[in-house]
């Protein structure tokens, strides 16, 4: 089951959320809403694609503060699309990316299974 973070960092800013997220969790899932609530399809798969593969993770639910996640999160991996998975703080790729990973059977170790 996912971990889920809705916090904003010790500083009060979204930055500081991603940060502290990132280095508190080896796999974090940055998405629109968290599944079975998300109506975003994209969101849907990348959570069912790393569930597949992960037991434990941390969830970030953008949809309240979307553009200051999309602004903190396209700092840091140059992409502005939600959603976007990181493993050890090292932005991976959005759903196709993921999916394009599993294809080639390279999900899991990317994941760190």
């Amino acid at each position: 089951m996912p971990e889920r973070s809705h916090a904003v960092g010790r500083d009060g800013s979204v930055e500081g959320h991603v940060e502290s997220v990132l280095s508190n969790h080896e796999v974090v899932l940055f998405t629109h809403e968290v599944p079975p609530d998300s109506r975003c399809r994209f969101s849907r798969q990348a959570v069912a694609l790393v569930d597949a593969h992960r037991e434990e993770y941390a969830v970030v639910d953008v949809l309240g503060e979307a553009d200051a996640y999309r602004s903190a999160l396209h700092d840091r991996s140059g992409w502005a699309t939600i959603p976007q998975v990181y493993v050890a703080g090292e932005f991976v790729g959005d759903g196709d990316v993921l999916a394009a990973l599993g294809d080639r059977d390279e999900l899991a170790e990317t994941l760190r299974v």
